[in-house]
């Protein structure tokens, strides 16, 4: 049969609204030089079910998490590069032809942006992320180098090749688009298609589409979970024998801005050195106004009170969501004015 170019793994725990859905874009136009597998974490919802109903190659354990649910995956194909397609997210029609052209070995990750979409399905004219500068494998390592991260897709916009993979088997305490995801620049190249090849879908059990404010328990395993991940890079490029030059985590932008919303959340003051730590860190990326703006919303959160601060920190986290629940709540209002006046002149 030849050797296969790409697998594409989706795991599921507990999306039986999305699941057939997100297999089908791809069993729909998988070529033969591909191959699917559907990994159902240990579901309690009528996904396995709906699974079996495709008729897809697919796996059952025990619930796990989604990394573990991806490295049974990896076991159970053979392809060199793999995508990880999320339970909720799906392919667009024709990416895999598009994909499968572009694979090449040099390509430690090849990534593409995604559109927005919502829990129905209907595009919201958003395409995430900007992928349109054109950046250099230095420039990656630059960026990671300095902050620990850098622009990229969410897991489903990433195809990355076996090896990099094979790291997630000693990630069990990161997200599939973790240590993975920063170790890619430093394996190879990266690829950047300039059009969106899959769908984003943002729904209510997405974690950036609550509204609310996170937890200060999850926020504080985010900053130990993203100074474990530096900590494996170094390791990982220590093993390779790569030169790095990676900044510590408690000296860099996301941990500090984490330690600023742990100090909302809780109700703490923030002081001024931990702004101007901020500030210092700022990642290359952000331009002169985003700059302007985080440090202007930081410094009004050191005298403003701390009700004010949270508000202010929910819209920064969850703007177009607050947004959008607002202009549906005034549309549904509207709507009802409206409609009853006109159901009570019909009665009448």
């Amino acid at each position: 049969m030849g050797a296969k170019k790409l697998a594409i793994i989706v795991n599921c725990y507990n999306y039986e609204k999305y699941i057939v859905e997100a297999i089908e874009s791809v069993s729909l136009q998988l070529p033969d030089d591909c191959e699917l597998v559907v990994v159902d974490d240990g579901s309690t919802d009528s996904s396995w079910t709906l699974i079996q109903g495709t008729g897809v190659k697919c796996l059952r354990k025990e619930n796990g998490g989604p990394v573990s649910a991806c490295v049974l995956g990896l076991d159970n194909t053979t392809a060199r590069h793999v995508l990880f397609l999320d339970a909720d997210d799906k392919l667009s029609s024709g990416a895999l032809r598009k994909i499968v052209g572009a694979l090449d070995d040099k390509y430690s990750k090849l990534q593409f942006p995604l559109s927005i979409i919502d829990e129905k399905g209907d595009e919201q004219g958003r395409i995430f992320p900007d992928l349109s500068a054109q950046k250099t494998k230095n420039s990656y390592i630059q960026d990671i180098s300095e902050t620990g991260a850098y622009v990229s897709p969410p897991t489903s916009g990433n195809i990355f090749r076996r090896d990099v993979c094979d790291l997630l088997r000693e990630a069990s305490y990161d997200t599939v688009d973790g240590v993975i995801l920063i170790a890619a620049p430093f394996m190879g190249e990266i690829y950047t298609f300039n059009e969106a090849l899959g769908y984003y879908r943002v729904h209510d059990k997405n974690m950036s589409s609550t509204g609310r404010l996170p937890s200060v328990e999850r926020l504080q395993y985010s900053q130990e979970r993203f100074s474990n991940r530096l900590e494996h890079l170094k390791h990982i490029l220590s093993v390779r024998k790569i030169d790095h030059d990676i900044i510590g985590s408690r000296k860099n932008y996301i941990y500090l801005r984490d330690q600023i919303y742990i100090n909302i959340v809780s109700g703490e003051k923030l002081t001024l050195k931990q702004v101007v730590e901020l500030a210092e860190y700022f990642p290359k990326w952000y331009g002169s106004a985003r700059r302007l703006m985080t440090l202007s919303a930081a410094i009004s959160m050191i005298f403003l009170p701390n009700r004010v601060a949270k508000l202010i920190l929910r819209v920064r986290l969850n703007g177009r969501t607050l947004l959008a629940r607002t202009a549906k709540s005034i549309l549904s209002y509207a709507r009802g004015a409206i409609i009853r006046p006109g159901r009570k002149a019909l009665h009448e």
